[in-house]
């Protein structure tokens, strides 16, 4: 007969047993569980640590590229005060000068800032993804401007908005490759004055014709003393000056003046409350101008001007390969 003693050593050491089994599985598990939590914890420390990268770089990236889009901006904000406040001779618009001065020498201060704005954009990866308050600031007066860029005056069909195509190409026309000075690279630079002149006619005469077009409208309403017809210029000047006051950290340009105020001006000092307004209380006949309305507004239809609407050049410039274009409908 085994003895008791023998039997109760077996039991004590195969418990021991069992429990340095669970003991070991138990720190497996735990190992297992720390390790992962172990892993993602670092993972979230490294993405944290890639946003607060990003963000500085993204700050970098601000405070380089809005420092000469706001002296883009104060230098086009002051062509247009002067244009806009002070006499224009009979000499200025006579002589050659005076004509390339009026009206290229504009469109080049018109160039320059939209080109600035544009790399502002991409190097900054476009302001609908931007978290900084500073940026998303920027991109809002950036926005003012293009708001005004985009409005219609008139129903005359003057005072019209400029395409925000013809925008985009005088600003990539405006932008130069990398190139290098005193070994230190700049990554973006825009055209001078002498090439930009140069290249007037070629590139940026047919794309920035409504800016001249602004242009005399404002000295055809200086000479046959009509009101507003210059207000584009003068609501554009306005939120130059907003923007030029909000980037101006060091206080380069206390003494900016606003020209005469014009009608339904969104800047914050013509519209310091509520700025996110309709057309129908900003002044923009595009709410009604003759068109083709949307199907859904039936107050304003007017079918005779619908039916002589041409679609012949724009159905034109629709490439046809691959599908039969008299499926979209009625040729007209």
């Amino acid at each position: 007969m085994v003895d008791a003693s023998v039997i109760v050593s077996i039991v004590i050491a195969v418990i021991s047993f069992l429990g340095t089994l669970v003991v070991a599985f138990i720190s497996h598990v735990t190992a297992q569980k720390l390790e992962a939590n172990r892993h993602d914890m670092d993972q979230r420390l490294e993405e944290m640590r890639e946003e607060r990268q990003d963000a500085r770089d993204l700050a970098a990236l601000t405070a380089k590229y809005s420092q000469p889009l706001m002296v883009a901006a104060y230098e086009l904000e002051h062509r247009l005060y002067e244009l806009l406040e002070y006499p224009i001779s009979k000499e200025h618009l006579e002589m050659e000068e005076g004509l390339e001065d009026i009206k290229i020498f504009t469109c080049y201060k018109f160039a320059v800032f939209l080109a600035w704005t544009h790399i502002l954009k991409s190097k900054t990866q476009y302001f609908s993804f931007a978290t900084d308050r500073n940026l998303r600031k920027i991109g809002d007066l950036i926005l003012r401007v293009n708001e005004e860029f985009d409005r219609r005056r008139g129903n005359d069909g003057q005072n019209v908005g400029v395409w925000p195509g013809s925008r985009i190409l005088v600003s990539e026309r405006m932008i130069k490759n990398a190139s290098y000075e005193k070994e230190v690279p700049l990554d973006t630079i825009v055209k001078g004055y002498d090439e930009f002149r140069s290249e007037w006619k070629a590139l940026f005469r047919d794309p920035m014709a409504y800016f001249c077009q602004w242009i005399d409208d404002m000295l055809l309403a200086r000479k046959e003393q009509r009101q507003h017809k210059d207000d584009a210029l003068r609501c554009t000047q306005h939120n130059l000056v907003d923007m030029v006051q909000y980037l101006d950290d060091n206080k380069l340009y206390p003494h900016m003046r606003r020209v005469e105020g014009p009608w339904f001006c969104d800047c914050t000092e013509c519209n310091p409350q509520d700025r996110e307004k309709p057309l129908e209380y900003r002044g923009d006949t595009r709410l009604n101008d003759r068109g083709l309305r949307p199907w859904y507004i039936i107050d304003k239809v007017d079918r005779a001007y619908d039916a002589s609407v041409p679609m012949k050049a724009v159905r034109a410039m629709t490439s046809t390969t691959g599908f039969n274009q008299a499926l979209t409908g009625p040729k007209s």
